[in-house]
């Protein structure tokens, strides 16, 4: 409740100085940009990072990293971030944590480009096969810097996770349509999901997500 009241406060005294600013320089466009009033999504503890990689082209908040063992640590994680605008080098930069809480990877996202490619190797912290010690979650913080409606410069924190599922070698995920499919049951109308008697299992149609 403290922080829906600051953050209301906040909103009301930006659009007040954005009006006076206007208005003193009879400005023909002043910035549009949308001040949201909710809760910082940093401040609920809410995982926000758009995120994708290890197959996956983009997905909010949790990216799962299925990989088999033995498999070497080729992959990489691509961060997405608003293009913004600010006075920096760099409006953006993110840390990587790894599973005992030591820092990771770290580094800007260069203006203009929205996103940036962290090889999974660096985020383990090894070059070499994936092996089960490697399973488990990391987490990723992004800062980005964005100019506001009253000129001055603020910044807001972004939550994400990365979870390394480590496999067996031999072990590979169902297809959809796969012959082994044994069982599908119906989720809507355009997704189902497919089983196979080893319980593999894959959901299946342009209305899954």
């Amino acid at each position: 409740m403290f922080h829906h009241n600051r953050n209301s406060i906040e909103l009301q005294e930006m659009r007040t100085i954005t009006f006076i600013a206007c208005f003193l320089v009879w400005a023909t466009s002043c910035t549009s940009l949308p001040i949201d009033p909710s809760v910082k999504a940093a401040d609920a503890n809410a995982r926000t990072l758009i995120l994708g990689g290890c197959g996956v082209k983009a997905n909010s908040k949790y990216l799962y990293c299925e990989e088999n063992e033995g498999n070497s640590t080729n992959e990489s994680v691509n961060i997405f971030v608003p293009t913004t605008d600010c006075p920096r080098d760099s409006c953006s930069r993110y840390q990587f944590f790894r599973k005992n809480g030591s820092n990771g990877p770290a580094g800007s996202i260069p203006k203009d480009t929205g996103s940036a490619s962290v090889s999974l190797s660096s985020i383990l912290g090894h070059d070499g096969n994936i092996s089960s010690p490697d399973d488990g979650e990391y987490g990723v913080l992004v800062q980005t810097f964005y100019i506001g409606p009253d000129g001055k410069e603020y910044s807001i924190l972004a939550k994400g996770l990365v979870r390394v599922s480590v496999v067996g070698a031999s072990y590979r995920p169902l297809a959809c349509g796969d012959p082994n499919t044994a069982w599908s049951t119906d989720i809507n109308n355009k997704c189902n999901a497919q089983f196979s008697t080893a319980y593999r299992s894959a959901l299946c149609g342009s209305g899954c997500q």
